[in-house]
């Protein structure tokens, strides 16, 4: 929001230097001494002449020029003043300022009414989480707090590295016999690896804590299925043994030796490569049990509830973060309005002070400026009629014997400035006084519209 539509400040008063006046310089520049000549020739002006002639008129407007192009720069000040006093209108601006409080109620009316239905909608969510897992732990009697890892990703990369490791080590056991050599036998320990691993998964997530489980049919299936995948573990790591076997009797057909060797027992086993490719699979096998049975909470079904309620919640204060985050930004906003507003009508109090006593410290340098002037016009025209009475041979005109008149016309350099400064300070002290109480009422707006966060949420 932006208080002001355009920002009136009063112009700064800069006055031109006074130079000083050199008068035989200027009567050089002006030819005094050849314009009294050219009259002396002429016996100009006659002696019964009773006004000055056109020479003395001319130099008397060239001096007053000089005075009335000092007094151009003050024209713009002045007219810069009076547009600003016309423009200045503090109490106006003070009328903004206290309703500020009722903008930025409207402001968040409209947000809330945007937030408000969203926020509902996911603490009702919140809600049903958190009950569900309520009934949960009541129903199956748990009484702690749920155990799981933050992040799966740290067990998944052991479970990859379970499987990469198999593989690596059982790979140059495969090699033999391989068309391929280490590539092949890679791909082969490769799925053997899968197999193990992906057995010690699926019965470390399921069958494994389903034996923690109070429903008896889920007990009994979990010691089931943990019975039951060992053996098929263990019965498929002893084929992968005599299949290494039967590599090793006939690397160019294993096929047909290894029936044979599976009809003669266990005792084509004990071979040094086909123990450690059995004891490497049944080993990988439990430890992917493990790291899989150690992803979620011992307990079925506890920690899946647990994570739902935990991800709702967050999600659910990431809203509500976000609402008062706005809210605050829009106080924030509507303060700063407040800032500027109260830091401009200083502003332009100093200004017009300032720009006062420049004026002054000008009007103070003009009079005395012009006073020089009125000193040099009566050295140029004394001047002007000395050469002329010495260098005509009639009388002067009777006026040559009086002090030439050397006056300038004064230039109107008022500046009533005092009212409207008066003005202003008088706007600066009454918002002074009631800007704590409408920073008080903004903050009273914001507070509000938090609080209906708040209540929503801790519902």
């Amino acid at each position: 929001m932006g208080l002001f539509k355009q920002k009136v400040t009063v112009p700064v008063f800069k006055p031109d230097e006074f130079v000083t006046i050199d008068n035989e310089v200027l009567a050089q520049e002006l030819n005094v001494s050849g314009l009294a000549r050219q009259q002396a020739n002429k016996e100009l002006p006659t002696s019964d002449a009773q006004l000055t002639d056109s020479n003395e008129i001319n130099l008397q407007a060239e001096v007053q020029n000089r005075l009335y192009e000092k007094s151009h720069c003050v024209d713009d000040y002045l007219s810069g003043i009076s547009e600003f006093i016309s423009k200045t209108d503090t109490r106006n601006d003070l009328e903004q300022a206290t309703r500020l409080d009722q903008n930025l109620r409207q402001e968040l009316t409209n947000f809330w009414a945007e937030q408000e239905p969203e926020l509902k909608a996911e603490q009702i969510k919140y809600r049903h989480s958190k009950e569900d897992l309520e009934q949960f732990r009541q129903q199956h009697r748990i009484n702690r707090e749920p155990n799981y890892p933050e992040s799966l990703a740290f067990s998944f990369g052991v479970l990859l590295a379970v499987l990469l490791l198999e593989a690596s080590v059982n790979m140059m056991i495969f090699a033999t016999g391989s068309d391929f050599g280490l590539l092949g036998g890679f791909a082969s320990a490769l799925m053997v690896a899968i197999v193990n691993v992906g057995l010690g998964y699926l019965v470390g997530q399921y069958f494994l804590r389903n034996k923690n489980s109070r429903d008896t049919l889920k007990l009994t299936m979990g010691w089931i299925g943990i019975a039951f995948f060992l053996m098929v573990v263990l019965f498929f790591n002893y084929l992968v043994g005599i299949w290494r076997r039967a590599l090793e009797v006939n690397p160019e057909a294993p096929e047909q030796v290894f029936w044979v060797l599976l009809d003669n027992g266990t005792s084509e086993m004990m071979y040094i490569s086909s123990v450690m490719l059995f004891i490497i699979g049944v080993l990988c096998f439990l430890g992917a049990v493990w790291k899989a049975y150690t992803m979620d909470d011992a307990y079925p079904g506890y920690g899946k509830l647990a994570r739902k309620f935990q991800q709702q919640q967050e999600y659910l204060k990431d809203i509500k973060d976000e609402i008062n985050e706005e809210i605050n930004l829009k106080l924030a906003q509507h303060q700063a309005d407040l800032t500027h507003y109260y830091t401009q009508v200083k502003g332009n109090i100093t200004s017009l002070n300032s720009s006062e006593r420049a004026f002054e410290r000008y009007k103070k340098g003009f009079t005395q400026y012009q006073k020089t002037l009125e000193t040099t016009l009566l050295y140029l025209l004394t001047l002007y009629r000395d050469i002329n009475r010495s260098e005509r041979t009639t009388p002067p005109p009777d006026y040559f014997l009086e002090t030439p008149e050397a006056h300038l016309t004064d230039v109107d350099m008022d500046l009533q400035l005092e009212a409207k400064s008066q003005s202003l300070k008088a706007d600066l002290e009454a918002f002074s006084e009631r800007k704590p109480e409408i920073e008080s009422r903004l903050q009273e707006v914001a507070n509000e519209y938090l609080s209906k966060v708040n209540s929503v949420v801790i519902s």
